[in-house]
């Protein structure tokens, strides 16, 4: 806990927002690869990107600063694009 109290409260928040996402996107992502039979990780790299993209679009509509002091929107969609990308290439890699 000693790293999360080192950010400021709005910062935590998002880091709780982006937690609870994942926890939803990781079992949503099994529940449709399995039932469309589909791979695995490319249903976490669609799920991940459309994450991503309505994070950019709220953030967007609040006028978040891209570079902002705390953690914001911004940084909620690069995370979630790079789980995109990262799913991709494990696609990729299992085949």
């Amino acid at each position: 806990m000693g790293l999360l109290d080192a950010l400021d409260p709005s910062s935590r928040s998002r880091i709780r927002i982006f937690s609870f996402k994942l926890l939803v996107l990781f079992p949503f992502s099994m529940l449709l690869a399995a039932q469309y039979r589909q791979p695995l990780f490319d249903e976490i790299a669609i799920l991940a990107f459309w994450y991503g993209f309505f994070s950019g679009a709220v953030a967007l509509a609040r006028w978040e600063r891209v570079a902002g002091s705390s953690l914001n929107g911004w940084d909620e969609l690069l995370a979630f694009l790079a789980l995109t990308c990262f799913a991709r290439f494990l696609s990729a890699v299992v085949g």
